[in-house]
C-alpha cells in the first residue's frame, strides 16, 4: 500500500500549498473589499439620516422662531400705537413725568408676561432719552447698549413699511437677539430676546 507523502503536498514550494494560500488570501480580500463597501454605505445611509433630522429639526426651530417673532410683532405694535407712545413720538421733547412713567410701566408689564424677554426699549431717534421697563430713564448716548442702537441706525433698510405703519427687524448683535419695531412716526421699540435664566431660547 503507497504512503500519502503529506509533507510533499504541503512544503512551502509545492504547487497545492501556493494554491492554498493564494485562494486563502483572495478570499480574504474578497470579504474585507465587501466589509469596507458596506461599513462605507451603512456609514453614508447613517449620515443621510442624520442630516435629513437635523433639517427637519432646523425647519421646526425656525418656524417656532417666525411663530415666536410674529407674536411679539403683533405686541409690539399694539403698544407703539397706545396713545401715550404716540404722543411722545408726534413731541419726542416733552417733558412730563407723569408721560414718562405710564410708558416705562406699559414696557415694564410687556417684559414680566414674557417668558421671552429680558429688556425692552423705546425712544425717538430725535431725543436721546431712552424709556426702559423699569422707572429709570437712560441717556442714548451713555446707556450700555449704546453701541446697539448706534449699530441698528447705522444699517440701510429698504423693506417698506407694513400697513400698521411699523417693520420689524431681528437683529443679532454681539451673541445677543434683538427685534426692533420701527414706526413710522420714527420711533423705536426694542426687546431683547431671552430666557429668564439668561440663556437665548432661540
Amino acid at each position: 500500500m503507497k504512503k500519502l507523502n503529506l509533507r510533499r503536498h504541503f512544503s512551502w514550494d509545492s504547487v497545492f500549498t501556493k494554491t492554498f494560500y493564494g485562494m486563502l488570501g483572495l478570499s480574504v480580500s474578497v470579504v474585507l473589499i465587501f466589509y469596507l463597501v458596506l461599513n462605507s454605505t451603512l456609514a453614508q445611509h447613517q449620515r443621510e439620516q442624520i442630516a435629513a433630522t437635523n433639517l427637519n429639526s432646523l425647519r421646526l426651530a425656525a418656524s417656532s422662531v417666525e411663530l415666536t417673532v410674529d407674536a411679539l410683532s403683533q405686541g409690539m405694535t399694539q403698544i407703539m400705537w397706545n396713545s401715550d407712545f404716540v404722543g411722545y413720538m408726534v413731541v419726542p421733547t416733552q417733558q412730563k413725568q407723569e408721560l414718562h412713567y405710564r410708558i416705562c410701566q406699559q414696557l415694564k408689564n410687556v417684559v414680566s408676561s414674557s417668558r421671552l424677554l429680558s429688556r425692552a426699549y423705546f425712544y425717538s431717534p430725535f431725543n436721546d432719552l431712552v424709556f426702559q421697563n423699569s422707572d429709570a430713564l437712560l441717556d442714548r448716548k451713555t446707556m450700555a447698549d449704546r453701541e446697539l442702537l448706534q449699530a441698528f441706525e447705522s444699517m440701510e433698510w429698504e423693506d417698506s413699511f407694513s400697513s400698521a405703519k411699523t417693520r420689524t427687524h431681528l437683529f443679532h448683535y454681539s451673541g445677543r437677539l434683538f427685534l426692533f419695531r420701527s414706526h413710522l412716526l420714527q420711533g423705536r421699540c426694542v426687546f431683547y430676546i431671552t430666557g429668564r435664566n439668561g440663556k437665548p431660547v432661540l
